[in-house]
């Protein structure tokens, strides 16, 4: 029985630097996904000059975003009557909850100025705001580099010392 506990011991600290691991992947990945939007956002707003209607119903049809909690939000809160900086700043509160607060900023600040400008001003809205993604998405990828192993390693060594002390 004893032993059995510490292999669950073992185990639980192994699951703790995979939990840890997994985060950083699942910010690394929706700054992937965002980079995405934004690129499908310039090119509707480039070739085809889409209202926001389109915009959104264009997103909701691509496979990568069938799935999106943030695009079914985003729908959700504008058929409900919310204007979209309102909508696109709900959306992405609920739905990007394992982000920090500057990081959903830059989020919310692309919505924010959506649909309030020209074609050229949104361009450059598109342009500077996937900049600052682009930045953060650099900044998890080096933090995965650095730390994405040693949550695994370090995770396994404490749950050796924890066995052994417990032994």
């Amino acid at each position: 029985m004893k032993y059995i506990g510490l292999i669950l011991i073992f185990l639980c600290s192994i699951y703790s630097g995979q939990t840890f691991k997994r985060r950083i992947i699942k910010r690394i990945e929706s700054f992937e996904r965002i980079i995405t939007m934004i690129d499908l956002i310039q090119m509707q707003i480039n070739y085809l000059s889409s209202d926001i209607d389109e915009l959104i119903n264009t997103l909701l049809k691509e496979s990568e975003f069938k799935g999106s909690s943030f695009i079914s939000g985003l729908k959700r809160n504008l058929c409900s009557g919310l204007p979209l900086d309102e909508s696109w700043q709900k959306a992405a509160e609920e739905s990007f909850d394992y982000l920090s607060s500057e990081e959903k900023s830059v989020i919310i600040s692309f919505g924010n100025h959506i649909g309030k400008s020209d074609i050229e001003g949104q361009r450059k809205n598109c342009a500077i705001h996937k900049e600052k993604i682009n930045r953060l998405l650099e900044n998890e990828r080096k933090k995965y580099e650095k730390k994405g192993n040693l949550y695994s390693r370090l995770s396994i060594i404490i749950g050796i010392m924890i066995d052994l002390i417990l032994l």
